[in-house]
């Protein structure tokens, strides 16, 4: 639906400064202009006869509509000051009225044939919003629609057709909140920001989170501040709710934790990513003593301070675990950590069950890890007959409790990924959100030609190792282990002594 939208600066001035000194630049809703469209009857419909005359109700609609415009746009303040707009012209409006009886009448006929649906709330709603945004921006007559429509769904009494109580207050609760809408705090984007990255700042800069720090340093990434996208088929428009100040910090609370929750410090001393012990003893340290002097220095509120006492207590906790266990790891230098430490979960491997030849390759190549000395798992058997709700909190689990998760994609796994279908589609949705939040997690393979086939949207521009290629094992197996496969030298203890150019004496070179 091509939608023609008109955007007036009232201030150039202010508005190109504020360019060059926020991250983000606000235009009031008021400065905005979109005149609208007309809607489509989806479904079976038929105007009533003779109608808005039909009956005493749409009559009585009719009349108060008429009454009303005749004093628009001096009925009220909100529409003397759109008066004054430079591309407000009443002749624009002159079959308003007409717009609003003829909405009404379609979306009672919509409301009335959709209540017997499965996603019946889905779609009516859908379509009343639709139809209140065919009003165009600023509203002009989309006030006066859902009043009427709310009141009808109040008061009318069916004959044709059921209408549950429980549905209508659910609808009636739904166009409450429309209209409430307006009284709600606003979002700033650029407050919003310096939430993230105040949070940003004050998670440490330890070895498994500096990189991933500096790729959203000065950046807004969108799943941090986006709810999940919501599509609307009689629109066509995909909206995105962005969360409110206290709800952003409430999801980095929670980001906090998971990510904290993700460091499994044992196998990261096993595995040599922390290859000195002393320097990660420090590293804790220096990262204690600057969360110490935010506390003095940056502006908490109340609820960021939770995450603050989150991170304090986790540093607290790590720098005890180093001081106790780097002696009993010194005295005897054969302890293996792998054996004292409690069992974890290492590998899963996610794919799509496209053909049971593509499932046995999967099975294969899960024995083939476990032969490697990798603690694979695969199995998605308990997964049958579970709800969607169960394998959300499956997947959850895997991501929190796994240190690696191997991808195996194919052409189904591209397919249900991008149409975000069955379970495939949810862990899809889930990895996309975790990705970028845990570095080096995830790990892309195949077992045919790689091309755009197999590949799901997010996925492209990432690496993708084709196992048939025996190389590419080696590269596999080095990032299940974290190890590098070129190892340089050990750096020297002396640097070379730069050889210094004399400068000749000026008299010598002047005689």
């Amino acid at each position: 639906m091509h939608r023609n939208f008109q955007i007036e600066i009232p201030d150039g001035a202010k508005f190109i400064n504020e360019l060059n000194t926020k991250p983000f630049v606000e235009i009031e809703g008021t400065n905005i202009y979109e005149p609208g469209y007309d809607c489509k009857p989806f479904g079976e419909y038929e105007s009533p006869v003779d109608f808005p005359n039909c009956c005493a109700y749409h009559s009585s609609v009719k009349d108060n509509l008429d009454k009303w415009f005749l004093g628009f746009p001096n009925c009220c303040d909100n529409h003397k000051n759109i008066a004054k707009k430079r591309w407000f012209k009443i002749e624009n409006y002159t079959n308003l009225n007409d717009k609003i009886l003829k909405h009404i009448s379609y979306s009672e006929n919509f409301i009335s044939i959709s209540l017997d649906k499965e996603n019946w709330f889905k779609e009516i709603t859908d379509y009343i919003q639709y139809t209140i945004d065919s009003f165009g921006i600023p509203t002009i007559g989309g006030n006066q629609y859902y009043s009427y429509i709310e009141n009808w769904i109040k008061k009318t009494k069916p004959t044709d057709f059921n209408f549950p109580k429980w549905k209508r207050e659910l609808l009636i609760e739904y166009l409450e909140n429309l209209t409430n809408q307006s009284d709600k705090t606003q979002t700033d984007l650029n407050i919003l920001y310096s939430i993230f990255q105040k949070w940003l700042k004050t998670f440490p800069s330890l070895p498994f989170f500096i990189e991933h720090k500096e790729k959203l340093k000065n950046k807004f990434p969108l799943n941090f501040f986006l709810y999940e996208p919501e599509y609307n088929r009689f629109s066509g428009v995909t909206k995105f709710k962005c969360r409110t100040k206290g709800e952003l910090i409430e999801f980095l609370i929670i980001i906090t934790k998971e990510s904290l929750k993700s460091i499994n410090t044992p196998k990261l001393l096993e595995n040599n990513f922390i290859s000195s012990k002393d320097k990660y003893q420090i590293d804790l340290l220096n990262e204690e003593h600057i969360l110490t002097q935010n506390k003095l220095l940056v502006d908490y509120s109340k609820k960021e301070i939770k995450y603050f006492k989150i991170i304090k207590k986790w540093l607290a906790n790590e720098k005890k675990y180093i001081e106790l266990i780097k002696p009993l790891l010194n005295t005897n230098k054969n302890l293996n950590l792998k054996n004292i430490q409690t069992s974890k979960k290492e590998v899963f491997i996610t794919y799509s069950w496209d053909n049971e030849s593509h499932k046995d390759k999967v099975l294969s190549f899960n024995n083939f890890l476990r032969e490697k000395g990798f603690e694979s798992e695969m199995d998605r058997s308990k997964t049958n007959g579970n709800t969607s709700l169960d394998f959300r909190k499956m997947m959850h689990n895997i991501i929190t409790d796994y240190p690696k998760v191997i991808i195996v994609l194919s052409k189904g796994y591209k397919e249900k990924a991008n149409d975000f279908k069955s379970g495939v589609g949810i862990e899809y949705d889930m990895i996309i959100k975790d990705f970028d939040k845990s570095v080096n997690k995830y790990i892309l393979i195949s077992f045919c030609d790689i091309s755009d086939d197999i590949i799901p949207v997010f996925f492209r521009e990432k690496e993708i190792l084709d196992l048939r290629n025996k190389e590419n094992q080696n590269i596999l197996f080095s990032k299940l282990m974290n190890e590098n496969i070129i190892e340089f030298s050990k750096v020297a203890e002396n640097k070379p002594i730069i050889t210094k150019k004399e400068i000749s004496d000026f008299n010598d070179l002047i005689n």
